[in-house]
């Protein structure tokens, strides 16, 4: 009896039973885990990644801008572009660049004041107009090109009959090379009829001082 006892203590056990097995396993499911990185972190990467290149292209788009290259060259197309601002109160009736028989060109801007509280806003509106034009084209162009510039502005009047209709009251006219005395900071638009070399305005509008 002692001696059968003694022959199944001597039997092998399974290996799958052994805890030196189950040690291995533990650590080949470890390290396959660790060298193999969840689909969220996948995920997550790529979506990364996706933003990086869609921010890449605007960084691109940005540095495509050019820069004007000034003077500008001095044509209808291009001085209607410049001339042209964002007021509501300002409508630009007709801008054009026209050589005439010095060799030169020739500017007129034709625009209308649409409104204006009182008869002294509407004069200095159109007063302000005239000296955003002549600072915009001593900024951007060759005004020695320029023979003359012409500036002729019109307003809604209502005559004694109580018809309204849009009538020049206020011309302007300078010539190219004396907007080199202009001093873009400091000018100030009340002084346009003494500073060009013709100005004529309605009678019936006041004069500012």
């Amino acid at each position: 009896m002692v001696k059968g006892k003694k022959e199944d203590s001597n039997k092998k056990k399974p290996f799958y039973k052994r805890i030196w097995f189950w040690g291995v396993v533990v650590f080949v499911l470890w390290a396959y885990g660790s060298l193999n990185p969840s689909k969220d972190n996948n995920s997550s990467s790529d979506k990364s990644t996706t933003k990086q290149e869609t921010v890449k292209p605007k960084a691109k788009e940005k540095s495509k801008k050019k820069k004007e290259t000034l003077p500008l060259e001095l044509t209808s197309n291009t001085y209607k572009k410049a001339i042209t601002n964002n007021s509501q109160n300002i409508k630009y009736e007709s801008i054009s660049i026209s050589p005439d028989d010095s060799g030169k060109s020739v500017a007129t801007v034709n625009f209308k004041l649409k409104s204006a509280i009182t008869e002294k806003m509407a004069v200095r509106g159109i007063l302000m107009e005239m000296t955003d034009i002549l600072k915009t084209t001593k900024q951007k162009f060759d005004y020695n090109q320029l023979s003359n510039i012409e500036m002729f502005a019109k307003l809604p009047m209502t005559d004694s009959g109580g018809n309204t209709k849009d009538e020049i009251v206020a011309t302007a006219k300078i010539n190219g090379s004396k907007l080199n005395d202009l001093n873009v900071k400091n000018f100030d638009s009340t002084k346009i009829p003494v500073f060009v070399d013709e100005y004529w305005q309605n009678d019936s509008l006041p004069k500012l001082k």
